[in-house]
């Protein structure tokens, strides 16, 4: 069986009662007494009940009773309740300067109001009269309203009394009592509270009669302005009061508990009230500082006890006063927190543990600042730690939505002592590549974006990560070889040598354009044998292959024959013949 709906109250911090207000009236009769009444049998005392909150008003020229019931009063035929109380006589005939007590409940009231300061998500009003819609950024509440928010839904209000509150999601609220009290100078705010969570802060009473109320299905909580949080669980059964700044009263029937500052209670709808427990101790947050890349991580310490924690995101304050906008908050297990998409700008990161019983710590805060976009460039070449060969290198990279242009910057890891940074910087660049004469070494480039804002304005992002590369000048051109083509079975091929430690790529062909070598070979030598080929034209060129196997262009090719051997015919045979004749004749 569910307990009467109950609630929580802000009472005014100089509470005038009955019996005081009676005491300072000039005007005051006292009852008489008679022997009688003095031996008279006493009665049973039934219960007392508590005075009211009177609104003292202090009499000036030409005031009567009646004539205060036609100003003060919401029905001014009440003006007796007032002369009964206060002891007056005549009721045309008050004394300037003397005070009256008019009860509260009694005084004339106008119609308060609460502005929707800022809405996160599909926060659902429902009207007095049976509309509903979505709340709207400077849209007006009134009595008889709802406020209800879904899953990552939040609102913003201020009352007309000043007091701030965010509605979380979740929650269904009802704005019972929002009334202004002109002659008392007070106002009453009455909140249903079925389920979700409230933060309040609520300025400190200073005049009788001012009131703020929040209605749960579990306790009444009575507070003199302070800064607090109230959740009600989705099956109405829990309630949790979390006291921040002031003091809060929290009562059953009964019982009745105070709750001061950094304290919390937990009452359960089935369960004496506990005693008020100190909430947990706020944690300490990472020094955000300014965050340029995402996702944004925030994280902060463990707190001993802490079962899960609290994160929230806020915006500063769209108006002066007001407190600032939920931008995001969820309830983490861990002790980081991170976003996808927060938008550049710097909010306030908060954070509280919460205990196994749900009940919410100490907040602890930390300054956060966002400056993410135009998002960078992905960067595409050089790849990282990449070997680009030349002279000069060539940089591409993506182009995200919606940039005009971009910042590009080279820089060397080693740059030659005495002498200013090797590199380059170029702004406004409108393609996305550039390209930049450097000495061989070691690189990094990073680029960034730039974009236009809806006022004119340029919004630069920021670099990206910085990437290396190296830049290896290419080998020389390789030189030219000769052939030696004398001895009768191989083909002697020579050349100049290049550094210590180079290589040669050498290749041999019959065609200029070296497409189908006869012969393709690396040696580390400036010479290279080789069978000798078939009599005939061929080509040789070489090419350096320094120590790192970078390898040069081709020197010149370089033309030589290759010759076929000699024969001599049948008649060299007559000469020996001939001369052996020769001698045989002059032996005879």
């Amino acid at each position: 069986m569910r307990l009467p709906i109950t609630a929580l109250l802000v009472v005014g911090s100089s509470l005038v009662t009955w019996e005081a207000a009676a005491a300072a009236t000039p005007q005051t009769v006292r009852p008489r007494t008679d022997a009688s009444s003095r031996t008279a049998a006493v009665p049973a005392r039934p219960t007392p009940t508590p005075p009211p909150e009177l609104y003292v008003h202090t009499i000036v020229p030409r005031d009567t009773l009646i004539a205060l019931g036609h100003t003060l009063l919401t029905d001014p035929r009440r003006w007796p309740a007032i002369q009964k109380l206060n002891h007056v006589r005549n009721p045309r005939r008050l004394r300037p300067g003397a005070t009256l007590g008019i009860p509260i409940d009694l005084l004339r009231s106008l119609p308060g109001s609460a502005q929707v300061l800022w809405v996160r998500g599909s926060a659902r009003v429902a009207r007095l009269d049976g509309t509903t819609m979505v709340a709207l950024v400077g849209g007006s509440l009134g009595e008889g309203d709802r406020v209800t928010t879904g899953a990552g839904d939040a609102v913003g209000l201020r009352l007309s009394t000043g007091a701030t509150l965010t509605i979380g999601e979740h929650a269904d609220v009802g704005f019972t009592e929002l009334r202004q009290l002109p002659a008392a100078r007070a106002a009453r705010t009455g909140l249903d509270l079925r389920r979700g969570r409230l933060q309040n802060e609520v300025t400190p009473a200073s005049v009788p009669g001012q009131r703020y109320e929040i209605r749960t299905p579990v306790v009444t909580t009575a507070v003199r302005g302070t800064i607090f949080r109230v959740g009600v669980d989705d099956a109405g059964t829990t309630a949790l009061a979390e006291v921040a700044d002031g003091r809060v009263g929290v009562a059953r029937a009964t019982e009745a508990l105070d709750v001061p500052a950094g304290f919390g209670s937990v009452a359960r709808q089935d369960a004496p009230l506990a005693p008020p427990r100190a909430l947990l101790p706020a944690t300490t947050i990472a020094d955000a500082g300014v965050r340029q890349r995402l996702p944004i991580r925030v994280d902060w310490t463990a707190i001993p006890g802490a079962a899960r924690y609290r994160a929230e995101v806020r915006a500063p304050a769209p108006v002066p006063g007001a407190a600032d906008a939920l931008v995001d908050d969820r309830v983490l297990a861990t002790t980081e927190a991170q976003w996808t998409d927060l938008p550049d700008g710097v909010y306030r990161v908060t954070v509280r543990g919460i205990d196994a019983d749900g009940l919410e710590g100490t907040d602890a805060d930390g300054r956060l600042e966002v400056d993410a976009r135009p998002e960078p460039p992905i960067a595409q070449a050089p790849a990282v730690d990449a070997t680009v060969i030349g002279d000069r290198a060539a940089f591409t990279w993506t182009r995200p939505a919606g940039v005009a242009s971009f910042d590009f910057e080279v820089k060397s890891l080693a740059p030659a002592a005495g002498s200013p940074l090797a590199g380059a910087l170029s702004s406004g660049l409108t393609d996305a590549k550039a390209e930049a004469p450097l000495p061989p070494g070691r690189y990094t480039w990073r680029i960034r974006s730039r974009a236009t804002l809806a006022d004119g304005r340029a919004d630069v992002g920021p670099w990206s990560d910085a990437f290396a590369f190296t830049l290896k000048a290419r080998p020389p051109a390789g030189p030219a070889a000769s052939a030696d083509t004398t001895d009768k079975t191989t083909l002697a091929l020579h050349w100049t040598a290049g550094r210590p430690g180079d290589r040669y790529h050498v290749q041999l062909a019959r065609e200029a354009a070296f497409t189908s070598p006869l012969l393709e070979t690396t040696v580390v030598e400036p010479a290279l044998s080789t069978p000798k080929p078939e009599p005939g034209a061929y080509l040789v060129r070489v090419a350096l292959v320094d120590a790192d196997g970078l390898e040069g262009p081709f020197g010149p090719a370089q033309a030589f024959e290759v010759a076929k051997p000699k024969t001599r015919s049948w008649w060299w045979l007559i000469e020996p013949i001939g001369t052996l004749a020769a001698l045989l004749v002059a032996a005879l």
